[in-house]
């Protein structure tokens, strides 16, 4: 079911219920600024807190809670030309080596504010080519892949690093592909 409806400058914004039970659109940057405060005042609590005074800050993140206010994400990561988002390829999601590798991505990317993709090849090439293609286009920060092969194009070899210290994981790193 398709709870979106048109908001101002006719944006689709997922819906989220009203206390009344009805559906109205998710509040957006510009909302929580019509509650009484600017555009820039709201963009600062959010991307430059220590650059507005905490009674004004708890007065926007007061609106902020009142209004159900969810960050855009995307159109963040549109205009910053980058997204808060690594990805593993696993080549298999059932191999305990790839589940392993799996965790310690999440436990380093949690740690650095990032978001996590995770996709399962199945051991295909063509399905580890396709999500390579989907993770390009969605402008990931980084991409750490175990290959179907590791002869295929964009796959530099990969370099065990030194012993790790005792009761630490193991790493792997890449050399980082020429352009």
């Amino acid at each position: 079911m398709d709870t979106s409806r048109p908001g101002p400058g006719g944006d689709r914004r997922p819906a989220r219920e009203t206390g009344s039970g009805a559906l109205s659109r998710a509040a957006g940057i510009k909302d929580v600024a019509a509650a009484g405060g600017s555009l820039g005042t709201v963009s600062n609590v959010l991307d430059r807190p220590d650059r507005v005074s905490p009674r004004t800050r708890a007065w926007v993140e007061a609106a902020m809670a009142e209004l159900r206010f969810v960050r855009n994400e995307s159109a963040r990561q549109l205009r910053a030309r980058h997204s808060r988002f690594l990805a593993y390829v696993m080549l298999d999601g059932h191999n305990p080596f790839c589940s392993d590798v799996a965790a310690g991505m999440e436990e380093a990317a949690d740690e650095a504010s990032l978001s996590l993709f995770m996709c399962n090849s199945a051991n295909l090439a063509e399905r580890e080519a396709a999500y390579l293609h989907r993770l390009e286009q969605q402008r990931v920060q980084g991409i750490l892949i175990t290959p179907v092969d590791l002869g295929s194009p964009g796959c530099p070899p990969p370099r065990p690093s030194p012993s790790p210290p005792s009761g630490s994981r193991g790493s792997v790193s890449a050399v980082p592909r020429r352009h």
